[in-house]
């Protein structure tokens, strides 16, 4: 197994660096469309167990069951960018691999690979990813680095000049805003406001590592759902398969957050449109220079303390009401056209975001400057990107 590989992928605002272990995650957590599922030569599949991930030499999944063409396999799975890595790779020569029974690639091919001249089963993963692939990665980065110190992930950063590491990440912030609004768009116009403030606020509720779980509670169980009599620990078992738990910190249990948004739903039916109203009523945004002038300006305390107590009934810690606003809230605004947010979410204050971003975060910014969320996601999106200025 080698998970060091790595693709440069062109993203909707730039390249960024993708190595294979993204995409052995996306197969191992299942976060991609399941629905009708049929290999590139047509056949039905159907996956039972994605398999066990394998840290040694060999495939990358050991013991996968599958059901295809409505016949139940068991085997190993590889994953790879394009088809043609099978024989590149050295794969075809090498005796351990001749029990896999299904590729996954990341882009779609119609070149066979062979094993023991059976041809073998392959899916695409890019035409059924939930999401922006870039998306992916953000995702799986933040989970790396509550793992790993990340300040030698920086070093480059840190050797510019401060105005121009400013400059630079103000760039990849503004492109991060892009990001986001661009997706929030797509999502409005797939299920409108409420569905997709629903869909949305959940998903930030499960932390990276149950955000693909969350989003299936979402596509099953309606606002009007968490506001009536459905109980908060029924659905957590209901979906006992899909949690991730491993690592995590028992405030931030899916459990814990199915039953705060379960009141906040029975407190407010309606917090989407609750949002909505509260934010047209804000003043003219005064525009400043730098972060602290702008918080200040534009009272955005106050705008905090009224977003929690209106609309979330004081429900959310402070960090995860600003994580919902600046993941989710704000660009679903701005997609919607009803208010643009974009300096509200440069300027805005830091949600959970790991330790040791936050840490080097405050060597890379001037001294002088409070710490904001523009600032935590432009080193975000340098983190990810092959870009080097």
């Amino acid at each position: 197994m080698d998970t060091g590989r790595v693709e440069e992928i062109q993203g909707l605002y730039g390249p960024f660096s993708l190595t294979e272990k993204v995409l052995q995650r996306i197969w191992e957590r299942g976060e991609f469309h399941q629905e009708n599922l049929t290999t590139l030569s047509g056949k039905s599949l159907r996956i039972l167990e994605p398999g066990r991930w394998n840290a040694h030499e060999g495939p990358d999944f050991k013991e996968a069951r599958l059901v295809l063409n409505g016949r139940e396999i068991v085997g190993d799975v590889e994953v790879h960018f394009h088809a043609g890595d099978w024989e590149a790779h050295g794969h075809g020569a090498n005796q351990n691999f001749r029990n896999v029974i299904l590729h996954v690639l990341l882009h779609e091919s119609l070149e066979e690979v062979r094993v023991d001249e059976s041809v073998l089963e392959s899916i695409a993963l890019m035409p059924l990813l939930e999401r922006d692939l870039e998306d992916y990665v953000m995702e799986y980065a933040l989970l790396e680095l509550e793992r790993v110190d990340s300040r030698d992930k920086f070093d480059w950063l840190r050797e510019l000049p401060l105005e121009k590491r400013e400059a630079l990440l103000g760039d990849f912030a503004e492109r991060r805003w892009e990001q986001k609004v661009g997706f929030a768009r797509r999502r409005l116009d797939e299920s409108g406001w409420q569905d997709t403030c629903h869909q949305s606020a959940l998903e930030v509720l499960g932390y990276a590592r149950n955000r693909s779980a969350m989003n299936r509670v979402a596509s099953r169980y309606s606002i009007a759902d968490f506001s009536g009599n459905l109980e908060p620990d029924a659905i957590y078992e209901e979906f006992s398969d899909y949690w991730k738990l491993k690592g995590m910190r028992p405030v931030n249990h899916p459990r814990v957050r199915l039953r705060q948004y379960s009141e906040i739903c029975r407190a407010r039916p309606d917090w989407p449109e609750q949002l909505l109203t509260l934010l047209q009523k804000l003043p003219a945004m005064k525009p400043a220079m730098e972060t602290k002038a702008f918080r200040r300006l534009n009272n955005t305390k106050a705008i905090r303390e009224a977003v929690s107590s209106d609309v979330f009934s004081g429900v959310l810690a402070e960090k995860r009401l600003n994580t919902l606003l600046c993941d989710a809230l704000l660009p679903l605004v701005s997609a919607a056209g009803i208010v643009t947010e974009k300096d509200y979410w440069l300027n805005w204050y830091p949600g959970d975001m790991p330790a040791s971003l936050v840490r080097s975060a405050g060597e890379l910014k001037h001294p002088t400057m409070p710490l904001s969320n523009g600032f935590l996601q432009g080193m975000l999106l340098a983190l990810i990107t092959s870009q080097r200025v």
